[in-house]
């Protein structure tokens, strides 16, 4: 297992293996096209994809959901008493 920390457009050409899971946080504009493209190109079996923002999450998942199912997906009140919801949403490919 190895795990990669950073920013994906710095990161991501460091993967040498193709990975089975991808698991990605990005921030609240969601991923950039590239890096859905080369997630897509990556072809992992899995991919976790936590967000704290419903409205990118979704325009991700359009994208995302041409090659892959949306299994499961669980809202966490992280921040009480706010409007703020955290997301995690579990891909597998089809």
């Amino acid at each position: 297992m190895e795990f990669l920390s950073g920013s994906v457009d710095k990161t991501i050409n460091k993967i040498k293996e193709l990975p089975n899971i991808v698991i990605v946080d990005p921030p609240r504009a969601g991923l950039d096209n590239i890096t859905i493209q080369t997630i897509l190109k990556l072809k992992p079996q899995k991919i976790v994809y936590t967000s704290c923002d419903s409205m990118t999450l979704v325009r991700d998942l359009k994208i995302l959901s041409e090659k892959y199912n949306v299994k499961e997906i669980t809202p966490f009140d992280m921040f009480p008493n706010t409007y703020h919801v955290e997301n995690v949403c579990i891909l597998e490919r089809r």
